[in-house]
């Protein structure tokens, strides 16, 4: 199990993220993730992938699973294509009415046609949600190579809270065509 633990030390707010060094253009990235709740409003649980160039947003951005900080519940939780070669604003949002703080197992296929999101909520298969852009979405989806990312936003400078994101496993598949 990852844990990542964001929390006040000395007066800051510390918190982390990582990348995989593995970068692949397209394929199958399969999780089961959770984040605390947070009332401080100061902490995002996020699962991407990120451009392997680092150049953002020309190359795209894929979250896969994203909590934000509108809510202190993380219910409900997001997912966000970051359109190629456009603004940092100019991206595709899938709303996810689930409960982010449960173990959630996340699902995103990408193809060169498409990017396929499902959910699978607590309990494996007791819900099932999925989001598809396809091959009329084409400029929405990124064609250069990405790396997992994995990381605990801070959206602020302090916090009273102790926040933890957990990753129970992950699994990436490459696409063969």
């Amino acid at each position: 199990m990852l844990v990542m633990t964001a929390k006040m030390i000395d007066g800051s707010l510390v918190s982390g993220g990582m990348s995989h060094n593995y970068t692949q253009q397209y394929g199958k990235y399969r999780f089961r993730i959770r984040t605390d709740n947070d009332s401080s409003l100061a902490l995002s649980g996020v699962a991407l992938t990120w451009p392997a160039s680092g150049v953002h947003p020309r190359d795209g951005e894929n979250n896969i699973y994203e909590t934000l900080v509108e809510t202190g519940a993380r219910n409900p939780f997001f997912t966000f294509i970051h359109e190629p070669y456009g603004t940092t604003s100019d991206q595709t949002r899938f709303v996810h009415n689930a409960d982010g703080s449960q173990f959630q197992i996340m699902t995103m296929e990408w193809t060169p046609d498409r990017i396929m999101i499902s959910r699978e909520g607590p309990g494996g298969s007791t819900t099932y949600q999925e989001h598809v852009l396809n091959e009329s979405d084409r400029d929405v989806i990124p064609d250069n190579p990405h790396r997992l990312t994995l990381q605990l936003d801070a959206w602020k400078h302090t916090t009273p809270n102790t926040v933890q994101m957990e990753v129970d496993w992950v699994e990436v598949s490459k696409y063969c065509g």
